[in-house]
């Protein structure tokens, strides 16, 4: 069973394997652009989106992984959004599984504080279910009477 903490850990390793220089956070944490020489840097969150049943025993989840890139330059969102469109290409490896990337959305958004790439990951994936099962008491002999023509 895959944990969202190791889908996010996948993710962040990934990132920081790819931009060594540009500090990664996966929660909120004050003052995140308060160093004034390096003034970019990522916010990772994962939003799990559902689960439905998909087989006897298994299930399919859903989730959105939020990579947040902030940067004062819009061109640098614009080479960030392509880094990690091939970063993200079809897979994600956590843990001994490989999860397949169904789409993924680049959004670059700008306000008063500076431009900001929003970049969404859609992911679904089987994970099997945990079923209760019923203790029966076993037959102790079982007598079959068979007839030939």
């Amino acid at each position: 069973m895959i944990a969202y903490k190791d889908i996010l850990y996948a993710t962040t390793k990934l990132i920081k394997s790819k931009h060594k220089g540009i500090s990664v956070f996966d929660k909120n944490q004050v003052g995140m652009l308060n160093d004034e020489e390096n003034n970019e840097c990522f916010y990772v969150k994962i939003m799990p989106v559902g689960k439905k049943t998909f087989t006897n025993t298994s299930n399919l989840k859903s989730l959105i992984i939020s990579i947040k890139y902030f940067n004062d330059d819009e061109l640098k969102c614009y080479e960030i959004a392509d880094s990690l469109e091939s970063l993200f290409d079809r897979k994600l490896k956590v843990k001994d599984r490989v999860l397949e990337i169904s789409s993924v959305e680049p959004n670059i958004l700008n306000d008063e504080v500076g431009d900001m790439l929003d970049f969404l990951i859609y992911i679904d994936f089987a994970e099997g279910s945990i079923k209760e099962t019923e203790d029966y008491e076993l037959m102790k002999e079982i007598n079959i009477e068979t007839k030939r023509k």
